[in-house]
């Protein structure tokens, strides 16, 4: 996940990594911070979501997907529970726990 995010330049659509801190056998990861997931978002009944909103999250999706794939990271974990929603509205990739880095030059 370390290197996965350290390979993705700073991209609105993608959670930043702000530090690393070893623990023990692994690591303490710290992410700026984001209001909640998708999911939430989608089970809020008092607040569903508008065709526009739809809209809008599926374009601020494509658009991190894309940059990802630009920079050959395979984010292999796409679902709402990984896709966090900030105080403004805004949709950013998270989880990159399962990502793969492929090489261009070798067939995928």
């Amino acid at each position: 996940e370390i290197k996965a995010l350290q390979e993705i330049e700073d991209h609105e659509n993608i959670v930043k990594l702000l530090d690393v801190f070893p623990h023990g056998m692994g690591y303490i990861f710290v992410f700026e911070y984001m209001l909640s997931d998708l999911s939430e978002v989608i089970r809020n009944v008092n607040q569903p979501l508008t065709t526009s909103h739809i809209k809008s999250y599926m374009r601020m999706l494509l658009n991190g997907v894309s940059f990802c794939h630009e920079n050959r990271i395979m984010h292999r974990d796409l679902k709402p529970a990984n896709l966090l929603i900030s105080t403004t509205g805004h949709l950013k990739i998270a989880d990159f726990g399962l990502a793969r880095i492929f090489d261009k030059a070798k067939p995928q």
